[in-house]
This record gives structure tokens, C-alpha cells and sequence, in this order.
């Protein structure tokens, strides 16, 4: 039975709105964390932190779990990494000198603030900080130039699906909000980057 003219304009009118009101609500909901409190480093924690308080911090501890030599140490103590010889995640690069290397954290601190980290407990944001799914070893100066962006504004010269697929990861482990532009961004840039069947979903 062919419906009347006027049952499918409404019909279609129905579904163009609900798609709206849909959009419109996750929209909201993506800028409904508590952002009127401006960022700042400290919210995540002051620095890296020494959760078994063997005084290595993070950064000393993932220097030397992921270093490829034994390292060695500024201090007879073991706290700070002087040595060792690392690849950077950016460009596959090998750095020797700890003081040429940043931890960088690959969803950014600021950029999660505006995305549900603002709403975290204290506890909550410096576990995020710290959270080795979040950090990978890079070149100072690439690491300076990238800051606060996320993948929609910046991509590494090297490893661009795998650095996509991490961000991707490290969003959904922390259920941090992408508005539909953002989400389609994540979408298109690893259609882009990232060939069919030549990474497994393991490697997110």
C-alpha cells in the first residue's frame, strides 16, 4: 500500500529531527564537563609521581623499562636516568641522553580537561598521568611542537596509524567525550592512515 505523500514528509521530518536532537544532545553532553575551571598541570598531579616510593618516578621508571641498552644512572641511588638508548615513537629515531627525550603523554592533559577529565577526582586525573598506555618516549623539540593538540591538529613525521590507534585507545579506556566533528576526524584519519588488515585491533 503506497503511503500518502504528506504521511512521508512528515516521516521524514520526524527522523531529520530526531537525528538533530540526537546530535544536539551528544553535542551537549561533549561540553558538559566542568570546564569553566581553568586548566592547570597541578589538577594532574605536581610532576611524575613515585606511587611505590623507590625514588624513581615514572619518567624513570618507563626510561628504563624501555630502554633497548642497560641505562645508567645520574646517581649512585638509581633515581634519575642519565643513559641508555631509546626510539622515539615520533620518527623511529634512536636517543642515547635521557635530557633529550620527553615522556609524552599521546591524549594530552589539556586536551582531556575539556573532554570529562575536568570532572575526574584528583585521584582519578593523576592515575591518567601516569598511566603508561598514555606515554611513549620523544624527541624534546617534537614533543613541544605537538603540546596540547590532539590527532585532528597534529600527527607524528613516523607511525602515524600506530599513534592514532594509541590516542583512540586511551580515549575509550577514559570514556573522554568527542563531539560527532571530532569523532568523524578520528574516523577519516585512520581510514587515511591506517591500511586494512595490516594492523590487528590487538593493536590498539
Amino acid at each position: 500500500m503506497k503511503r500518502p505523500l504528506t504521511a512521508l514528509l512528515a516521516l521524514g521530518c520526524l527522523v531529520a529531527s530526531y537525528s538533530a536532537a540526537s546530535q544536539e544532545l551528544f553535542l551537549l553532553a561533549s561540553s558538559s564537563s566542568n570546564t569553566s575551571v581553568k586548566y592547570e598541570r597541578k589538577h594532574f598531579g605536581h610532576g611524575w609521581s613515585d606511587e611505590d616510593r623507590d625514588c624513581q618516578n615514572t619518567r624513570a621508571e618507563l626510561l628504563t623499562e624501555l630502554s633497548i641498552n642497560t641505562v645508567t644512572y645520574k646517581r649512585k641511588d638509581g633515581c634519575v636516568v642519565e643513559r641508555g638508548a631509546w626510539r622515539s615513537y615520533f620518527t623511529n629515531a634512536y636517543i642515547n641522553q635521557a635530557s633529550k627525550v620527553d615522556i609524552d603523554h599521546v591524549v594530552p592533559l589539556h586536551w582531556a580537561w575539556s573532554r570529562g577529565a575536568a570532572d575526574w577526582s584528583k585521584a582519578e586525573r593523576k592515575a591518567f598521568s601516569n598511566d603508561y598506555t598514555n606515554l611513549i618516549v620523544v624527541e624534546k623539540g617534537l614533543n613541544r611542537s605537538k603540546g596540547s593538540k590532539g590527532i585532528d591538529r597534529w600527527l607524528p613525521p613516523a607511525n602515524q596509524c600506530q599513534y592514532i590507534l594509541r590516542f583512540k585507545r586511551v580515549v575509550l579506556k577514559y570514556s573522554l567525550l568527542l563531539t560527532y566533528p571530532e569523532q568523524n576526524v578520528v574516523d577519516n584519519l585512520r581510514a587515511r592512515h591506517c591500511m586494512e588488515g595490516k594492523y590487528k585491533l590487538s593493536s590498539e
